[in-house]
């Protein structure tokens, strides 16, 4: 006879195949990370995924950053800040103050390829990038 905790896992086990499979049934994509091309564009899935991009593109505009725990992306630790690629005036730009800026590909998903992205400040990312206004209140 086998103990509870493995009748319990094997259960768990038995309902994520089961989930799976009606993913897969009813047409939906799957519930895994993956990486999804299309028309020559990158799609990332998962937290994972998208920081170990972020960290790329950081790496790119000339900062260092270390990733202790690939497993949460929050041990993410700077180690030197990059620049800023959107400003005509270029700046340094941390990891936590810094925005990571991809086009949009057709339709209304954002392209997540390194060759397409940028290490931008916020303010950059929010007037230049999507054409908003910023409004400062002074406190």
């Amino acid at each position: 006879m086998k103990p509870d905790y493995i009748l319990r896992q094997e259960i768990a086990a038995n309902k994520k195949l089961l989930r799976e499979r009606k993913r897969q049934r009813i047409g939906l994509p799957s519930s895994k990370p993956t990486t999804h091309w299309k028309d020559g564009h990158e799609y990332l899935v998962g937290v994972l995924a998208h920081t170990r991009r972020r960290l790329e593109i950081f790496r790119n505009a000339g900062g260092e950053a270390t990733w202790f725990d690939e497993s949460d992306p929050s041990t993410v630790e700077e180690i030197k800040p990059a620049m800023c690629q959107g400003c005509a005036e270029t700046h340094l730009v941390g990891w936590l103050e810094g925005e990571w800026s991809h086009p949009k590909s057709k339709g209304e998903r954002r392209c997540d390829c390194a060759e397409h992205s940028l290490w931008v400040c916020r303010t950059w990312h929010v007037v230049s990038g999507h054409g908003r206004v910023l409004h400062w209140s002074q406190r």
